[in-house]
């Protein structure tokens, strides 16, 4: 076991927060490229275990192979039509062409494919919030991991303001958030959760959709439950 590896999986054992025994995950090196591979149990989980991966790897590159586990994930084709509704309905999309097959061409496309639970994004669109935005229906609609590949055109700088645009996105567009009063502060790439919730699911809710937007490093979830 190679230096790099035993130091990321040691940064992985000392994450806190982590469900599934690190011991099951497949963490492997080539050529200066950490991978790590394997099932989670949640986003959350995926989200911390390549976060404290990263950064025990000092700036190498961590390629994130990580699946959330399901028991009822729907088969490829249904996956990918579900995507394929979900981003058309979406006004955010409106004016995008959504494929099955190789797009280009248009001033913003996706394109969409599985295989074996894992929704692939391609394409392009407008804005790093429109990016997380798409990425966020796939993960929505039961995919394992999504290999989001999805250029912003013309090029635009990432920042915690297009990251909480995409939060406030996807808050809006859940409608079993409705009735619950959610304030979204974004600090770096922690996010803060405020406000009333109408109920303890609800307010989780809240929280695992905030783990399913690209650049969430933690959520604290201050919600308070007032039915």
């Amino acid at each position: 076991m190679s230096t790099q590896i035993e130091r990321v999986r040691a940064a992985l054992e000392d994450e806190a927060g982590i469900d599934e025994p690190i011991g099951q995950l497949d963490i492997s090196e080539d050529d200066g490229v950490v991978t790590i591979a394997g099932s989670v149990a949640s986003l959350a989980d995926k989200r911390r275990a390549i976060h404290a991966a990263r950064d025990a790897a000092g700036g190498q590159n961590v390629q994130d192979a990580l699946e959330v586990a399901s028991e009822d994930r729907p088969g490829d084709d249904q996956l990918a039509s579900a995507v394929d509704r979900a981003l058309r309905s979406d006004p955010a999309f409106q004016g995008a062409t959504i494929r099955r097959d190789q797009g280009g061409g248009d001033a913003s496309w996706i394109t969409i494919s599985t295989e074996d639970g894992v929704v692939t994004l391609a394409g392009r669109v407008g804005s790093p919030s429109h990016r997380r935005l798409a990425e966020v229906h796939a993960w929505w609609q039961g995919a394992a991991r999504v290999d989001n590949a999805l250029e912003v055109d013309p090029p635009r700088e990432d920042s915690a303001a297009e990251l909480k645009e995409a939060l406030t996105l996807v808050v809006e567009r859940d409608r079993a958030l409705d009735g619950a009063e959610i304030d979204l502060a974004v600090h770096g790439s922690t996010v803060t959760l405020a406000g009333r919730a109408a109920s303890r699911q609800q307010a989780a809710r809240a929280e695992r959709n905030c783990w399913a937007v690209e650049g969430v490093r933690e959520v604290r979830n201050e919600l308070i439950v007032a039915p």
